[in-house]
């Protein structure tokens, strides 16, 4: 194997590595995203629950 050979293997794994990071982190994101979301959704209802609550009670 020859110089070149080596050197554009040993780049190319890093590239292989640096892309699998890069869709972890994406990953990671949009579930951070989704739970955030949920998160919202939740304390939405509970908003609209407390409202209903405080008519009934009036």
């Amino acid at each position: 194997m020859n110089c070149f050979s080596r050197f554009f293997n040993q780049w190319f794994i890093l590239i292989k590595k640096n892309l699998a990071n890069q869709q972890q982190r994406l990953r990671a994101m949009a579930t951070e995203k989704e739970l955030l979301q949920a998160k919202h959704r939740l304390e939405e209802a509970q908003m609209r629950d407390r409202e209903k609550e405080r008519k009934a009670r009036t």
